[in-house]
């Protein structure tokens, strides 16, 4: 039985790989999607419908599971829908840039 994730936790994994397929394509010379997100952008996952991200999970997931398996991810996902608020020193920094606290 699958274990069932929410929306956010799809986008940081597809964030996630996405950011390994970048890494990886690099270390190959294959430069073809990064040039093509420059050129022609991306919406972003937390603009994608429900079904968008669904589709784009399972497209991804298998990939995923192998880049997990082998510990090839290039960095660890944190869970920050626990965070209540961020730490008062780091609250002026963030309000310069227009965060949401």
């Amino acid at each position: 039985m699958k274990k069932k994730i929410n929306r956010q936790e799809i986008i940081d994994k597809l964030c996630q790989y996405d950011v390994y397929m970048i890494m990886r394509n690099i270390n190959e010379n294959d430069y073809d999607w990064l040039s093509d997100i420059r050129e022609y952008g991306f919406q972003g996952y937390a603009n994608y419908t429900d079904q968008e991200l669904i589709n784009e999970w399972e497209e991804s997931e298998d990939g995923y599971n192998s880049m997990i398996k082998h510990n090839e991810q290039p960095y660890e996902i944190i869970n920050t829908m626990s965070v209540s608020r961020v730490p008062s020193d780091m609250e002026q920094d963030t309000k310069a840039f227009g965060s949401r606290t």
